[in-house]
C-alpha cells in the first residue's frame, strides 16, 4: 500500500511516499478506510 509519510515537522519538502505494508485489524479493533485528509504546515 501506498503512504505518505512525514518523518520530521519542517515543513513539506520532508514528505515521502513510501509502501508500507497493508494495516490489519487486531483483536477488539476496527480498520478504518480514509480517502482524503488535509495537511496544513504553519
Amino acid at each position: 500500500m501506498r503512504a505518505i509519510q512525514v518523518l520530521t515537522t519542517t515543513g513539506p519538502a520532508d514528505i515521502v511516499v513510501t509502501d508500507i505494508p497493508e494495516p490489519v485489524a487486531g483483536p477488539g479493533q476496527v480498520l478504518v478506510e480514509v480517502h482524503a485528509v488535509g495537511v496544513s504546515f504553519p
